[in-house]
């Protein structure tokens, strides 16, 4: 049985979905729950971070001139202290720890040694990512990642659907969802709530023109899915878990306005275009 966070649970805020604004940050709450919880429990809080680590590994590995995502578990220089261990091996000197699917990227990315065959750079670095997230060792965050997994995937294939391109290489992880992304030509691919919580819900949302209405609609599914399946831990690590999620949605929706939809779509886009080519109809230029 996990430990109870009586007063931890009990003196976190309101959060509600169409919240204007919030009490505390996302990086905030991070660093207010290291101070009370143990190793273990930071360690199944930062896993919702790498993806921003995973970010900044990606954008030096590449040379991007983009700025730095301060929301990233290591700081700015943690991350020279890890590029310059990756030069030659000596990641045991590191005076921090680190997940082993980022130094199995990074050495294979020097290498030029693909980790999956026929698949970007970015998408290798999101699979092992996810493999990472779902052997965490609590099976509620464990679940809400596989979940997570699979909604990305339904969603990368629709959209791919869309765009006249190849599936296959796209997906991440393996799975009987996959088989039937990449077999059926059903609208739905087949998929029914038993693969998939809430599927009905994700493909009446994606027949909305507006992209933004299309992304409300699967934060609102992953917030309710979030409350039904947390109903019955009242003081857990999973409760605290579940305000992250929570205050990630609305973080990101505070920032987002109805200019960004075709932000987002021109983000989505080149996110795919990066390992294909696509008809002309939908370029960026």
């Amino acid at each position: 049985m996990s430990r109870q966070h009586y007063y931890l649970v009990a003196g976190l805020p309101d959060i509600f979905f169409d919240d204007k604004k919030i009490s505390v940050s996302l990086v905030e709450y991070r660093s207010y729950l290291s101070e009370y919880l143990t190793d273990q429990e930071m360690q199944l809080i930062k896993l919702h971070f790498w993806q921003f680590d995973n970010e900044n590994i990606l954008n030096r590995l590449e040379k991007k001139e983009e700025a730095f995502n301060t929301s990233a578990n290591l700081n700015a220089d943690e991350m020279d202290e890890l590029f310059s261990a990756s030069k030659d091996g000596s990641y045991e000197s590191l005076s921090f720890s680190i997940p082993a699917y980022i130094i199995e990227f990074i050495d294979a990315y020097r290498a030029d040694s693909p980790l999956i065959e026929g698949k970007s750079w970015e998408l290798q670095l999101t699979e092992r990512y996810f493999e990472y997230l779902q052997s965490a060792g609590n099976t509620f965050i464990a679940d809400w990642f596989a979940f997570e997994q699979n909604l990305k995937n339904v969603l990368t294939a629709y959209n791919c659907r869309i765009a006249g391109i190849t599936i296959e290489n796209q997906l991440i992880g393996k799975g009987e969802i996959n088989t039937k992304l990449l077999k059926s030509s059903a609208r739905d691919f087949g998929i029914d709530s038993d693969d998939l919580i809430g599927a009905e819900i994700v493909f009446k949302a994606l027949e909305a023109n507006d992209l933004m209405e299309q992304e409300k609609r699967m934060d609102t599914l992953r917030w309710e899915l979030l409350d039904e399946h947390s109903f019955f831990h009242y003081f857990s690590i999973e409760k605290l878990f579940v305000f992250l999620i929570k205050l990630s949605i609305v973080e990101r929706w505070i920032s987002l306005d109805k200019t960004k939809g075709l932000e987002l779509f021109k983000e989505l886009l080149s996110s795919l275009e990066s390992s294909y080519e696509f008809p002309a109809e939908f370029s960026l230029k």
